[in-house]
């Protein structure tokens, strides 16, 4: 079995260096003017297609899907850039099915990408009738817009505040009614607490006006609402009559217990 890794390199006796480094020179640059008759010498990339294309060879009209996988010439074309700031890049391939070349490039406009050479877009004018229909729906809703709000606030108009003022002093009109009616809510639930605090109060005076007109005898009530009684007097024992009643109520029950 031979080796993995060569070592030992055979040189043939007319072998020149210098001969070999010209050849690969020469090599590269083959490869390079072969890239630039492709695209231009711009950098190969591996691209999907973002959209389904045609071809444009009239002998193949085959159709490319979106997502295709690809190998482009990325270049850029400021013949078509945006703003004149934004750049626009173009992307050239070849159709896998014949070999015709076509390229395809950037819509910063509409982010996305438009067919630039060689090639076709199914149904495109469709999409674009469909898009200029769009557009002029648009500019109608927003010319209707203008004439309603120039007719209802007088001739006078403020884009920068409100599209239409009529719609603007509607929506201040609602939020301040709405914040008049929060008002008068909590004011009258406040009003709703002091009066029910105010009748809640009244019952408890009422409550003990009654107590106090029942206690007017020598009931139980009387005895608990009655003013605390003075102070006793020097030398008499102030838990006297507390003692006596205890006692007489024990002689009570003592005689009242069967024998």
């Amino acid at each position: 079995m031979s080796e993995r890794k060569v070592i030992n390199k055979y040189y043939p006796p007319d072998w020149d260096p210098a001969k070999e480094e010209a050849e690969a020179a020469a090599k590269r640059k083959a490869k390079k003017r072969k890239a630039g008759s492709d695209g231009g010498g711009g950098p190969k990339v591996r691209m999907m297609l973002p959209m389904t294309v045609q071809c444009g060879d009239a002998s193949c009209g085959s159709f490319l899907t979106a997502g295709t996988k690809l190998y482009a010439r990325k270049e850029a074309a400021p013949e078509h850039k945006y703003l004149g700031k934004v750049a626009v890049h173009r992307f050239r391939m070849r159709c896998p099915a014949c070999g015709h070349p076509f390229a395809i490039r950037t819509d910063p406009a509409n982010a996305g990408y438009v067919c630039d050479d060689g090639c076709t877009r199914p149904y495109e004018a469709l999409i674009q009738r469909e898009g200029e229909a769009a557009k002029r729906l648009e500019e109608a809703r927003e010319g209707r817009r203008r004439e309603e709000g120039a007719r209802e606030g007088g001739g006078r108009q403020n884009p920068l505040v409100w599209s239409r003022p009529s719609e603007g002093e509607a929506g201040g009109a609602a939020l301040r009614k709405a914040g008049e009616i929060e008002r008068l809510r909590r004011q009258n639930e406040t009003r709703g607490e002091v009066e029910k605090g105010v009748r809640d109060e009244a019952a408890v005076m009422s409550l003990l006006d009654r107590i106090h007109g029942r206690a007017s005898g020598d009931g139980p009530a009387a005895r608990l609402l009655a003013p605390p009684p003075p102070p006793s007097e020097e030398g008499e024992d102030p838990f006297a009559d507390v003692l006596g009643l205890m006692r007489a109520t024990k002689a009570k029950r003592d005689g009242a217990r069967p024998l």
